[in-house]
């Protein structure tokens, strides 16, 4: 008896460890921009996106990319800046 409620003890606790596994890796979501000047298609070196709410900001790279990684589902509002340029904002869903 001692033998089969160990066993189910494991399997039990490993089951619910794999289902929180799977909801937490669904809920990190990845955003990528590439970031251009609209008109001439260059890309925008130093460009800074940021999501207020999350209090989070990035920088584009040499190839006009910027990347955010791990953020939570939800609504968030994205706002991209560039000096010269007026700043855009985007509500994208996760």
């Amino acid at each position: 008896m001692y033998g089969y409620y160990s066993y189910n003890m494991k399997h039990i606790f490993i089951t619910t460890a794999c289902i929180l596994l799977v909801h937490i890796v669904a809920a990190q979501n990845t955003f990528k921009a590439l970031v251009r000047n609209d008109r001439t298609k260059e890309v925008l070196v130093g460009a800074t996106a940021t999501i207020p709410d999350l209090k989070l900001s990035a920088t584009s790279d040499t190839s006009g990319l910027i990347i955010f990684k791990d953020l939570p589902n939800g609504k968030f509002e994205i706002q991209i800046t560039f000096v010269g340029f007026s700043k855009q904002e985007r509500v994208f869903v996760f």
